[in-house]
């Protein structure tokens, strides 16, 4: 087993990455509309990180001095912005799709969970910005942790829609060829193209200049969990 397999199972082994994610417990228990008001403002919350991701990625580029690493997140921020889906950047996409199909707007004001989320994460891209290998670590968190966490999501929204709008037993089978209509197309081509493309590119592209202080990368990489974790934790009591 390599050191980025380790790493993964590690990251895989967290609450908030799994079916046990203490917002998704809740949500579970609760009543069909109770469901619905928490789950639609959990589902918000996390799309903070849909619009921020793009500012996490630029400061990655702009603080690792690898051309490979930085041409790969160049790669990443264009998927973001739309460069594979017609010109239109994933988070209009993400808001048009849960608009019409759940009549939610994904967008509103950040809880103060959110809000120490992200200062959180930007105040450690400041102070470590003279440690290129945290932030590395950090980096590939934000990209390693995006599928589990997007599953989480889909399962949240199953549970206060009160049907299966996402069938997760089929994500897997999605034709990446296919145009992304539906809020189901569109996790489904997160989990087995972009974010798993974008997760690889960043094994290859940052395996050697990790690999020079893996302790310092392993650092950022948990700096980043630990924060999340808390965050869902917040958010699961409504924070």
């Amino acid at each position: 087993m390599d050191k980025w397999t380790r790493l993964d199972d590690r990251m895989l082994e967290r609450r908030f990455l799994t079916e046990k994610n203490p917002a998704l417990v809740n949500i579970e228990r609760q009543s069909l509309s109770a469901a619905e008001e928490q789950g639609t403002w959990i589902v918000r919350q996390y799309c903070s990180l849909v619009r921020m991701i793009i500012e996490y990625l630029g400061l990655g580029m702009s603080l690792i001095p690898i051309h490979r690493v930085q041409t790969e997140l160049a790669r990443n921020i264009g998927e973001e912005q739309g460069s594979r889906t017609g010109g239109v950047p994933h988070r209009e996409l993400l808001a048009k799709i849960l608009r019409d199909e759940l009549n939610m707007e994904c967008f509103s004001p950040w809880s103060q969970a959110t809000l120490r989320f992200h200062l959180a994460l930007l105040g450690q891209f400041q102070t470590q910005a003279k440690n290129p290998v945290h932030i590395a670590g950090m980096i590939y968190a934000l990209e390693a942790s995006a599928c589990p966490e997007l599953l989480v999501v889909a399962r949240i929204i199953n549970s206060f829609a009160g049907y299966q709008v996402v069938n997760l037993d089929t994500v897997q089978d999605f034709n990446r060829s296919r145009e992304i209509k539906t809020l189901e197309d569109f996790i489904a081509v997160h989990v087995i193209d972009f974010e798993l493309g974008h997760k690889l590119g960043l094994c290859q592209t940052l395996d050697r200049f990790a690999s020079t202080d893996w302790e310092a990368f392993e650092l950022g990489f948990e700096f980043v969990l630990d924060t999340m974790a808390e965050w869902w934790e917040a958010l699961s009591n409504g924070g």
